[in-house]
């Protein structure tokens, strides 16, 4: 079967060709950093942790496929962006080549090559961890929106590719919603998929567009100690979208909560805190609904394509079935109305 938008490179592909002293060399010989590697997880990249003698780390990731250069570039001007208008956000800053350069093309065997970047480690702990409870949802919004905020006005260095993770692309991910076992899940990610492009998708067109990180999930936000905000990291799945595209994406990763429309209404009122959104906050609560039934499609057809990595990849499927499940239970547009009637109350 043709794979489309869903085609890509797993890391497992690449562990046999690139090891963790492949890559130690790599950052040795063109980035300039001496230290040991050890591998970390992925979805579509080849991920190392390189620790320096001094104890200093660094990310290194390897990419492979048409588009990875492209996509290091990218993100590698997002994170300069930032550092050069908000010093509040915690983010990785990129480690120049020897040659000075954001990326470099090194062989893995045969005619192969990949993409490999460097950037510094932020040190902080997922807030995956935190017992339930703790989570400062307000704070996971106001970060989210200095983030929007710091991004308004990034400039992509060439037209940003497509990736799977952008709702944008439902349309092209619809087909997969039968690799969804579960019946009900599979029936709710349908309704919803479709829901979103018949009413929300074309009301994103009419909103202004910017750089969006798109996958402020728990494993990419980090408590980081004597930060106000929460560090933010991995911007791999950066798109161009509506901001209550980046909001959707966060709050569904809180809709899972025994008091998950607090959460979730914190997280927004947060996030107006320092960027306010205005009337974009009326498509919220389908850009969530859609947001979940990406992740049941995505997850659950990435899994049958590479069973070997299938617990990694299936790590968030359960937190989006329960929310998808909250959400009906509610509607989305009750979310909306509760959302708007608690929040103006403050801005």
């Amino acid at each position: 079967m043709d794979q489309g938008i869903l085609a890509a490179t797993q890391p497992e592909t690449l562990a046999s060709a690139i090891t963790e002293r492949t890559a130690a060399e790599v950052a040795s010989r063109h980035f300039g950093v001496e230290g040991s590697a050890s591998r970390l997880r992925g979805e579509k990249d080849a991920n190392f942790l390189i620790t320096a003698p001094s104890g200093n780390q660094f990310v290194m990731k390897l990419s492979v496929g048409h588009q990875a250069e492209a996509d290091a570039r990218f993100q590698s001007s997002i994170i300069e962006h930032i550092a050069s208008t908000d010093t509040e956000l915690c983010v990785p800053s990129s480690v120049l080549t020897v040659d000075r350069q954001y990326t470099v093309n090194v062989p893995i065997g045969g005619e192969r090559s990949a993409t490999a970047r460097l950037a510094t480690y932020v040190d902080g702990q997922p807030i995956g961890f935190q017992p339930p409870g703790q989570t400062d949802h307000r704070r996971l919004g106001r970060t989210l929106g200095a983030l929007n905020a710091a991004l308004e006005r990034h400039q992509a260095p060439h037209p940003v590719l497509p990736t799977p993770w952008d709702m944008q692309q439902m349309v092209k991910l619809l087909r997969y919603t039968e690799s969804i076992p579960d019946r009900s899940a599979r029936r709710l990610a349908t309704h919803y998929a479709e829901a979103f492009l018949t009413d929300t998708l074309p009301r994103f067109g009419k909103l202004p567009a910017q750089t969006i990180h798109n996958d402020a999930n728990r494993d990419n936000l980090l408590i980081v100690d004597n930060s106000p905000l929460y560090g933010v990291i991995d911007f791999g799945d950066a798109v161009l979208g509506p901001r209550v595209q980046d909001l959707a994406v966060l709050c569904a990763y809180h809709c899972d909560a025994v008091d998950w429309i607090d959460a979730v209404t914190a997280i927004v009122d947060g996030f107006q805190s320092v960027c306010p959104i205005g009337d974009e906050l009326d498509l919220l609560g389908g850009a969530i609904a859609a947001r979940h039934a990406l992740t049941l499609i995505i997850t659950h057809q990435r899994a049958l394509l590479d069973p070997a990595n299938r617990p990694y990849i299936m790590r968030n499927e359960p937190h989006a079935r329960v929310g998808l499940a909250n959400i009906d239970r509610v509607s989305p547009e009750f979310l909306n109305d509760h959302i708007r009637a608690r929040t103006e109350r403050t801005h």
